[in-house]
């Protein structure tokens, strides 16, 4: 509003580029190379993410087979719960993983084991 900002024509990267000239500008390299390593982090965050949620459900499944079962005495409200959550973490690892069908199989298998195997014994 003052007029004390300057005019612009003097700055490399507000210059009208096209095709081939705009790959050489400084700033267009920094983030190729910054993508490069980008990549990584955002595999390495999915896959915790998902790993992470897998985890928090099948906790979830736990602290309610204990709450539900053992303290408050409800077996049926306690196997829905495990069962709801199994099946919330099975459809998750379904969506997320790409396995062939034998893979997918044992992978539901091992999932699914640890909280059937506590609501049989508690």
């Amino acid at each position: 509003p003052w007029g004390l900002e300057r005019r612009g024509e003097d700055i490399y990267e507000l210059g009208a580029h096209y095709g081939e000239s705009v790959a050489k500008q400084r700033h267009i390299k920094l983030i190729r190379q910054a993508a490069v390593y980008w990549q990584t982090y955002d595999a390495f965050a999915r896959v915790s993410l998902s790993v992470g949620t897998n985890q928090l459900l099948l906790s979830m499944s736990y602290y309610v087979l204990g709450y539900a079962l053992a303290q408050v005495h409800a077996p049926v409200a306690a196997w829905a719960g495990v069962s709801i959550l199994v099946c919330a973490s099975l459809l998750l690892a379904q969506v997320d993983l790409t396995l062939s069908a034998w893979e997918k199989q044992l992978f539901h298998m091992c999932l699914a084991f640890g909280p059937v195997v506590a609501s049989l014994a508690v």
